[in-house]
Formats: structure tokens, sequence, C-alpha cells
């Protein structure tokens, strides 16, 4: 899913062409400033929910989601607004 999140959120290598936008412009956009990051963790809040219901959260897959930085904490109900920044 998170490889999913890539390709359906960022701009196709097409467009990146035409408008001639550095490769650094968009990956900082996308995934690597703070909001970023944080809408990052928001998108898979339900997912999180899901996969802990499921029994799939475990030391290696707690580890695994941080690593791709989709981790934080589980959504309390289906489709809850993120909290707002603090």
């Amino acid at each position: 899913m998170r490889v999913l999140c890539d390709v359906i959120a960022t701009p196709t290598n097409q467009f990146i062409k035409q408008y001639d936008i550095p490769k650094e412009v968009i990956k900082d956009l996308y995934w690597d400033a703070p909001e970023s990051e944080k809408l990052l963790r928001d998108l898979f809040a339900d997912v999180r929910v899901l996969a802990h219901e499921a029994g799939l959260m475990n030391r290696v897959s707690t580890v695994l989601w941080k690593r791709l930085r989709i981790d934080g904490r589980p959504a309390r109900y289906r489709s809850e607004p993120a909290p707002k920044a603090a």
C-alpha cells in the first residue's frame, strides 16, 4: 500500500519532465517535509486499525511501518479525521 501511495499521490514522470521540476523538489514536497510526513501517517490511520484488528502488528511489522514512515496511532473509528497539528 505504501508503494501505491507513491504512485497515486505524486505527479507522473511525464508531468515532471514537461514542467522541468527537479526530482528533489518533488521528493521534498511530497515525502520529506514535516507536513508531508504527517499527511502520510494520517493517510494510513485506517489501515493501522485493520492491521491491529487482524493481529498483523508484531515487532517486525512495527519496525517496518516505522521505516516506511507510516506508523502512528490507529484511528479510533473508520474515516476519523486527522487531529490538527499543534
